[in-house]
């Protein structure tokens, strides 16, 4: 796992959640790909982008894939 990861925005939900990250796989997969858009869009340099991605990650319900809704 990418330190990049941690460092995002879904790193920022990990924190405030209290549980900590093993494997990409126990993110859900709207979590991986919101992930992954993210790191695009700072690749790319496109701060609405991501910003529109920082909100959309904090209103997931849950960003783990073993629970539906938190």
């Amino acid at each position: 796992m990418s330190d990049n990861w941690k460092m995002c925005a879904i790193g920022e939900r990990i924190r405030i959640e209290g549980k900590d990250l093993e494997s990409i796989k126990d993110l859900s997969p709207e979590a991986i790909q919101l992930g992954y858009d993210f790191s695009i869009a700072m690749q790319e340099k496109d701060n609405q982008k991501a910003l529109e991605i920082i909100t959309k990650i904090e209103q997931l319900p849950s960003i783990w894939r073993d629970e539906k809704y938190g």
